[in-house]
């Protein structure tokens, strides 16, 4: 019997779309892509297993063959549709429940240790909820959830992305929309060389091999290992 929910991991293809601007200005944009690389891989490696399905949101569309090549055959493949993030989420929510899934959770690709486990949680935490949100420690949010008949697409409008308000507004939203929201466990992407810094001194559990390679690596190119 095919699953009835969905994963759907949000990536861009380095080869096509700069990657981590703010990271490659401190780190420079080889060191930003390769890292970049890593975390998808590792994203894509923890989250391919599971009862449930993975779909890879990719962008730019032209990149199709590109990103499985990358990325690998197992997971299913769309393309990112839409000029604001916001508006890509709404339409990879739209698609994943048109196709048949009730559940629904999406994910970036910049989040360590983000893995399979916590990802079952935040879909087991939709049996008794409307909606899952995952906070960043940076006031964004790493992982969104819903169940196909709670999904409300104005939690995506309006909101200030690339801020610090964008839980809290969507949050907020959900609450005044009388959703009932699962809390997931906060957790920290990479955006910047402090970011950075601050997972390499103190890692989370279920840091993934590519990403645990590349900060060797980066030790060793500096003379830190």
């Amino acid at each position: 019997m095919a699953p009835e929910r969905c994963v759907l991991l949000m990536v861009k293809h380095p080869g096509f779309v700069p990657v981590k601007s703010r990271l490659a200005a401190a780190l420079g944009p080889e060191a930003a892509r390769s890292l970049y690389e890593a975390l998808a891989a590792d994203a894509v490696r923890s989250l391919a297993s599971g009862d449930h399905a993975l779909t890879v949101l990719y962008d730019p569309p032209e990149a199709r063959e590109a990103t499985a090549s990358w990325l690998g055959q197992g997971p299913g493949y769309r393309p990112q549709r839409g000029a604001d993030l916001g508006v890509r989420m709404v339409a990879g929510f739209r698609e994943a429940f048109s196709g048949g899934f009730r559940k629904a959770v999406l994910v970036g690709s910049d989040v360590p240790g983000l893995g399979g486990d916590l990802v079952r949680q935040a879909l087991t935490g939709l049996d008794g909820h409307d909606a899952v949100l995952g906070p960043a420690r940076d006031g964004g949010y790493y992982l969104i959830g819903f169940r196909r008949e709670t999904f409300p697409p104005e939690a995506f409008a309006g909101i200030p992305w690339s801020t610090g308000e964008v839980f809290s507004k969507t949050l907020e939203i959900l609450e005044k929309n009388g959703r009932r929201v699962f809390v997931m466990p906060s957790r920290s992407d990479i955006d910047t060389a402090e970011d950075l810094e601050r997972i390499a001194a103190d890692p989370p559990a279920g840091l993934g091999p590519a990403f645990r390679e590349w900060l060797l690596k980066r030790r060793r190119d500096h003379g830190r290992e």
